[in-house]
């Protein structure tokens, strides 16, 4: 993955105002959303909540990144071949294969070939069961270090906020879904002033809902209690699907999510998902 030789403080004095430039389509940047690089295959920048409070990302076809204004790494995603990839948190490394993720030791270089070495290795039945215990604690590890990053009550907004300014929705879909998969596992609470949602938990009621009246929840096998809804929890993403009704592609992620568990591959890196479908798990 290439890197910009711009420092990340650049953008605070410039707007890349993109639709100057021919090979553009965005809709005009608002002033919270700044962008250093904008192209079919690539978007690059920063949004700002205030003076002191930013979060950056670096969004490419098989690579995702989320960055603090000064572009230290908080989460990074990078596809390493057929339903194989890299995942950073903060200073934690991990490998997925399938539905399966693995811790990857600090011993372990972290170049391409190394990784798939590494994920490609004989394990014992032993050896499996000692990986799996240091995947929970370090994953766990990981996940305390991230809800101490005061960026990461952006995501939401970020997600939000791109949906509004970039007009190659389907890019964008798999940055939706990490935002909202990180947000989910770690159960980061949002302040009110930050979110870009609204909560339908206590509008749902069985069949006589807010929710009912907006939508069809024919298809809707829960009952109506929020799963197949995209966003996390009851929270609805409009932005993601275009509504907050039940969409099977959202209800195939919550299933995998349930049944592989909250942090296994296909929940927490739902690549490939789509408002109509998702993995079959």
């Amino acid at each position: 993955m290439s890197s910009s030789k711009t420092p990340i403080s650049f953008l605070l004095t410039l707007a890349v105002f993109c639709c100057s430039v021919a090979s553009c389509d965005c809709k005009s940047i608002t002033q919270a959303l700044h962008f250093e690089d904008y192209s079919e295959h690539r978007v690059k920048g920063c949004y700002y909540n205030n003076q002191t409070l930013g979060i950056c990302f670096d969004i490419e076809q098989g690579s995702m990144k989320v960055m603090k204004t000064t572009g230290q790494i908080i989460v990074f995603y990078q596809k390493l071949g057929t339903n194989m990839f890299y995942y950073k948190i903060i200073d934690q490394d991990f490998l997925g294969r399938g539905p399966s993720v693995f811790y990857v030791p600090k011993a372990i270089r972290k170049a391409s070939h190394s990784l798939r070495e590494f994920l490609n290795m004989d394990r014992t039945t032993e050896e499996t069961q000692v990986e799996l215990t240091a995947l929970k604690t370090h994953y766990n590890e990981a996940i305390r270090e991230l809800r101490q990053e005061p960026e990461i009550k952006l995501l939401e907004r970020l997600s939000a906020t791109l949906a509004e300014n970039v007009t190659q929705p389907d890019m964008l879909k798999p940055f939706h879904a990490l935002c909202y998969s990180i947000l989910k596992t770690s159960d980061i609470q949002i302040p009110h002033e930050l979110r870009a949602t609204r909560d339908f938990g206590n509008e749902i009621s069985g069949h006589h809902s807010t929710r009912q009246k907006r939508c069809d929840l024919l298809l809707d096998p829960r009952n109506n209690n929020c799963t197949g809804m995209c966003g996390p929890n009851c929270y609805c993403w409009s932005w993601v699907c275009g509504d907050c009704c039940f969409h099977q592609g959202c209800l195939e992620h919550d299933i995998c999510c349930e049944k592989f568990g909250a942090w296994s591959s296909h929940c927490v890196f739902p690549l490939g998902f789509t408002c109509e479908s998702y993995k079959e798990c």
